[in-house]
Parts: structure tokens; C-alpha cells; sequence
């Protein structure tokens, strides 16, 4: 808590010595990012924010049509639950995940520039069938994670589709 009232004091500080005018839009700059920084703190990127920024699922839900799909006997939340434990298996990070909505989005997938994004998304087709569908606009990462994830369920869970 100190660093924290330390800052703020600093930018009390740097707002009361502007008092040209032409440092006005620097004062509203300033106070901007006050508010951004107070107010976002450490939260993790919105859907929306993540898409205008060009880092959300909806190009990649775009890109289910050129996916690779398999529909697995698991309900939705053990299919969820199994395809997470598979990523963290293979140190592959979960950079976004809406369990409600239905998706992950993941990277670090190997040989791939570590922002290359991978979105597996999950629709539940009855009680004890879910449909996973692989996405990215990489191809290559796309074979990866086809590879990984669906190479990984196959051995332990019976594959439908």
C-alpha cells in the first residue's frame, strides 16, 4: 500500500504544477490513466476489449468452419475439465476461458510464435456428448493442437464423431 499512495501523491503532485494551458490535455491524459490503472488493476482482458485489440475468440469463431471437430462421450463440464488438464499436461498456456460461453483460447503452442492463438471451443450435444471444435488462423498451429489435445482424449475417452 505504500508504493501505491506514493504514486498517487506523485500524480496530486504533477497535476497541481500544470497550470498552462497547453498542459491541460496532459493533466486529462494523466488522470485518464489514473482512473484505468485504479479501475483495471490486474484483471484479465474482456471479450470485447480482447476482440476490438484483435486478441479475442470471435476471429477465431469465424474460424471453426476450417476446424477440426470431434464429438467426445463426456459431458460439457468433464470434456471442459479434460481438455484444460491436456493443456497444462503440455505446459500450453490458457491466455482466455468463458466456461459459460463455451471456449478456450490457448497459446504457446511448440514451434509457433508464442501469441499464435488456438481457440477450442465446446457446444454440449446431450447429457454425456460434447462437440470440440478446434480453431486458429494458423494452420500449422492448428496440426499442433490437433495433435495435442485431440492425440491426448483419444486414448482415454471414446470418440463419437
Amino acid at each position: 500500500p505504500p508504493l501505491f499512495f506514493d504514486f498517487f501523491d506523485y500524480i496530486i503532485v504533477i497535476l497541481q504544477k500544470t497550470k498552462h494551458k497547453r498542459t491541460v490535455f496532459m493533466k486529462r491524459v494523466l488522470l485518464a490513466l489514473l482512473v484505468v490503472f485504479l479501475c483495471g488493476g490486474c484483471t484479465t482482458i474482456s471479450t470485447d476489449v480482447g476482440t476490438f485489440l484483435g486478441m479475442g475468440p470471435r476471429d477465431l469463431e469465424k474460424a471453426k468452419a476450417d476446424g477440426k471437430v470431434k464429438v467426445l462421450a463426456l459431458s460439457y463440464d468433464e470434456a471442459f475439465s479434460k481438455v484444460i488438464s491436456i493443456l497444462e499436461a503440455n505446459n500450453l498456456k490458457i491466455y482466455q476461458m468463458d466456461r459459460k460461453n463455451g471456449y478456450i483460447v490457448a497459446i504457446g503452442f511448440p514451434r509457433q510464435t508464442n501469441t499464435t492463438r488456438v481457440g477450442i471451443f465446446f457446444e454440449p450435444e446431450g447429457d454425456q456428448k460434447t462437440r470440440i471444435t478446434l480453431s486458429s488462423l494458423s494452420t500449422t498451429a492448428l496440426i499442433k493442437a490437433e495433435s495435442i489435445i485431440f492425440g491426448n482424449i483419444e486414448g482415454d475417452v471414446t470418440v463419437i464423431d
